[in-house]
């Protein structure tokens, strides 16, 4: 794909509702998974999954899955763009950790995707968290309340 088409799918991704955001990610994660496709275009959409962050949510098992079928620095290009990817949804992907972790050890350039990755998702989550138990601990009602 070209970058003018990706930045088009990112952008019609951003005015997107969740449903249509579900689509373009399921679309893209099979372009992903997609062997007969040249790895340039595999990388590519790997990427754009990335800049959707948590609207390539429905990705998230997909991605998972390719990055487990992978071995070794077999497709690293792939295997960095995925890891990357899972690190820019962000918490959805928490599910994601112990596959990203079984892929450390394979390259340098992959170890520094899977910390990246990990770093992104963990502290996502972390937010997530802080901010729900904030509104549960200013909430009126005490029995809502820690």
């Amino acid at each position: 794909m070209r970058r003018s088409a990706l930045a088009l799918v990112v952008a019609l991704a951003a005015s997107a509702g969740a449903q249509e955001s579900d689509l373009l990610a399921r679309q893209l994660a099979a372009v992903v998974r997609d062997p007969r496709l040249p790895l340039p275009q595999r990388v590519e959409a790997a990427r754009t999954l990335g800049r959707l962050g948590p609207r390539a949510a429905a990705a998230v098992p997909d991605l998972t899955q390719q990055l487990d079928r992978l071995r070794g620095t077999e497709l690293e290009a792939l295997q960095e763009a995925v890891i990357d990817a899972l690190g820019q949804v962000g918490s959805p992907a928490r599910a994601s950790l112990p596959t990203i972790a079984r892929a450390a050890g394979r390259s340098i350039d992959l170890d520094l995707a899977i910390k990246r990755a990990k770093v992104t998702i963990l502290a996502a989550t972390d937010s997530q968290d802080v901010a729900a138990l904030t509104k549960q601990l200013g909430d009126a009602d005490p029995s809502f309340r820690l």
